[in-house]
């Protein structure tokens, strides 16, 4: 027996012969993981910058004039543009000849838009009130809020 425990004595010595057991052992290995997470902040700090540095170049071009341009200037919009001019040559000869006709009527025809625009939101308030009616909600109280 005693010399199955002094193998398993000197197996166990070889297998943690390495092992750091001084004082102070803990304070060290903080210190190692402050300097890691230290050196990792840092690392994210400095992306953090460069991110935003970028951020703000492409917003600075972006709101310039020549940006603006190019935004606007698309194939796209040359297109819409090249069609608008071919549809307006199209009818200008028609809209011309009735041109006196459109402005008598011009402002008929927008009060009579700006009516039906007014009587198009009516059916949305009316089924609102209803259901605040049904509700028991006072047509003079404020939206429900949630806890309230």
């Amino acid at each position: 027996m005693t010399s199955a425990g002094e193998s398993l004595d000197g197996r166990l010595r070889s297998l943690y012969a390495g092992l750091d057991t001084s004082p102070g052992f803990d304070a060290r290995v903080l210190a190692r993981v402050r300097l890691e997470e230290d050196g990792q902040t840092a690392a994210r700090a400095a992306r953090a910058r460069a991110e935003e540095s970028r951020r703000y170049e492409l917003t600075k071009r972006r709101q310039s004039w020549p940006g603006w341009i190019s935004r606007l200037v698309t194939l796209d919009g040359v297109g819409a543009a090249a069609l608008a001019g071919f549809l307006g040559h199209a009818v200008w000869p028609a809209v011309a000849d009735r041109a006196e006709l459109i402005s008598m009527h011009a402002s008929q025809s927008v009060t009579a838009l700006g009516v039906l625009l007014a009587l198009a939101t009516l059916p949305a308030l009316l089924l609102q009130q209803k259901r605040r009616t049904a509700s028991g909600q006072s047509a003079f109280d404020g939206p429900q809020r949630d806890g309230a």
